[in-house]
């Protein structure tokens, strides 16, 4: 028994002082806890959490309890055991070790797991000794590559190029959404710091709305379920309703509070219009129709703060007569009178119409500047497409709206920003910003149900809006006084152009170096500015022309 007694005082040199380390390691192992299986030739008995050997020298365990416990791999008698085992034996044909002999110890100083898993291997009466899996359910897979707003196509807004080329995804600014609520708890999220009073959602829900739209922005990105476009940045939510109450107005000076000048605020929220029915969300309008959330918002424009707006769900010529009769004499989506906010419709991917197309729901008109994604969103909540590892590991492929609109172009502002800051250390305005996306953008697409003439504007596309920006970090091209803007100059064919003054730009014209007048395709993109394409047009240098303002064009192929 020499061995043994040499054993017993190694364990017990080895078992000293020293930091529990996490449960699991990075195999998926239980740190503190063996499995131990003794042979058939021991006898065992276990009294207050420790075993005692009857049949051998048990001193060893006499030292492992000052360290640890045993219990019992099967909760059942001792006697339900043994008739399972037998009855098993039966019905297999064959022998089956005895579940009696099957123990776990554990460790209280779990450093040591290791090494005194090799020392009980070295007992002739301990069959065998293993560590612990931890069981794992089954978790997201990565949705990145489902996230078309993401991507390089028809409907994506090529976040890739930004993450890659510029290795950034949004860090130094601030974003902070405001609506009614959200799971802070989903795995796939940041922390993301509540200002104000803690939020109530009026309608009772799971919060997924939320939950959706952080995930759009903000998703970790660690290579499981979504991904967030400016996943880096920093994350705050304000709530619009608070005891029992509708203050919107409070919400946006509490994220004025938090944030800065050049960060972005996400109003997603819709409020009802003159011509609202009360049926699911007919009628619906951006909430600054409301003079009071108007003037709140203006006050955040006012310090520098990029106000991103949902243009609402509903189905609204903002254009229409209705917005400028009534209403107090307030009229926000006529020319010049906006708040200052981006306005964002709700653009097709290719599901209920073809990509960039307005679908049938998104509110329309002069004062939407832009779009993003409305439908078929790959994004956290709902579990709708994954729920199977509970309420805070949920995802949807099925958000949409101009709620899951507005995030895609709060996330491509923040990036832009990011990138401007890291450059030169300065911030972009709302006005440059915007500018930027309009003149950089994917043109809307036309649709037999949706006619351009329902304007929404363009998709933002961060490659080109990146490649412009750095292109003319010294010139600041997109906030010059300049009568015309052309982007891009070269172009393929397809370029924007936007001019200074409330000029009448269907007065454009175009010509070759022959004086030769050249035919084109005009669609409006926003106030002071259209997208123009040369139909088959060869490659060349043209010349377009507004009153006396002439602008080389060159066309390549």
């Amino acid at each position: 028994m020499k061995y043994l007694c040499l054993l017993i005082y190694t364990v017990f040199s080895l078992l000293v002082f020293g930091q529990v380390p996490p449960k699991m390691d990075s195999s998926g192992m239980v740190t503190d806890v063996l499995n131990v299986r003794f042979s058939e030739d021991v006898d065992l008995v276990l009294k207050d959490s420790q075993l005692v050997v009857t049949n051998f020298d048990h001193g060893l365990f006499n030292i492992l309890a000052e360290h640890g416990y045993w219990t019992r791999v099967y909760a059942q008698s001792t006697a339900e055991m043994t008739r399972l085992r037998q009855n098993a034996e039966k019905n297999l044909g064959k022998q089956l070790p005895d579940p009696n002999l099957a123990f776990r110890f554990h460790l209280t100083n779990a450093a040591n797991r290791d090494k005194v898993m090799e020392l009980l291997k070295q007992v002739p009466f301990v069959e065998r000794v293993s560590t612990v899996p931890v069981p794992r359910n089954p978790t997201p897979p990565d949705y990145e590559s489902s996230q078309l707003y993401l991507h390089n196509g028809a409907a994506g807004v090529e976040a890739g190029f930004i993450w890659s080329s510029n290795q950034n995804r949004g860090a130094g600014i601030k974003i902070c959404d405001i609506e009614y609520a959200f799971n802070p708890d989903h795995t796939d999220l940041p922390t993301i710091t509540v200002v104000g009073d803690d939020p109530e959602d009026p309608f009772g829900s799971t919060h997924d709305h939320g939950t959706a739209v952080f995930g759009e922005m903000a998703s970790l990105n660690n290579g499981v379920g979504t991904t967030g476009i400016a996943a880096e940045s920093e994350y705050y939510f304000a709530g619009a309703f608070i005891n029992q109450e509708y203050v919107l107005e409070t919400a946006i000076m509490h994220a004025v509070s938090a944030l800065g000048a050049g960060d972005v605020i996400l109003l997603e929220q819709q409020i009802e219009g003159p011509n609202s029915t009360g049926v699911n969300q007919e009628g619906l309008v951006p909430v600054e129709w409301n003079e009071s959330y108007y003037e709140a918002i203006q006050l955040a424009v006012g310090q520098g703060i990029i106000v991103v707006e949902a243009a609402g769900n509903g189905g609204e010529d903002l254009d229409s007569p209705d917005y400028s009769t009534g209403n107090g004499g307030h009229y926000p989506f006529l020319p010049g009178n906006g708040s200052g906010a981006i306005i964002v419709g709700a653009g097709a991917v290719g599901l209920q119409d073809v990509s960039r197309a307005k679908l049938w729901y998104s509110n329309y008109g002069a004062c939407v500047s832009v779009q993003g994604n409305g439908e078929g969103i790959y994004t956290t909540g709902y579990g709708d497409l994954f729920d199977i590892e509970g309420f805070n590991s949920i995802y949807t492929d099925n958000f949409g709206g101009t709620s899951g609109a507005s995030p895609i172009v709060t996330g491509a502002v923040a990036l832009l920003q990011s990138v401007y800051l890291e450059e030169t250390g300065q911030l972009l305005s709302g006005n440059d910003i915007l500018n930027i996306l309009l003149l950089t953008g994917k043109p809307q697409v036309g649709s037999a149900a949706a006619p351009l003439s329902k304007h929404i504007g363009p998709l933002p596309d961060l490659q080109e809006a990146i490649t412009y920006l750095l292109d003319h970090l010294d010139t600041k091209e997109w906030s010059l006084d300049k009568p015309l803007n052309v982007f891009p100059n070269p172009s393929n064919g397809t370029f924007s152009v936007k001019t200074n003054a409330s000029a009448d730009l269907t007065g454009l014209s175009l010509f070759d170096l022959s004086g030769k007048t050249v035919n084109f395709e005009l669609q409006p993109l926003a106030e002071n500015m259209v997208s123009i394409t040369l139909p088959g047009a060869p490659e060349g240098v043209y010349f377009l022309r507004l009153e006396d303002t002439v602008e080389k064009i060159v066309l390549t192929k």
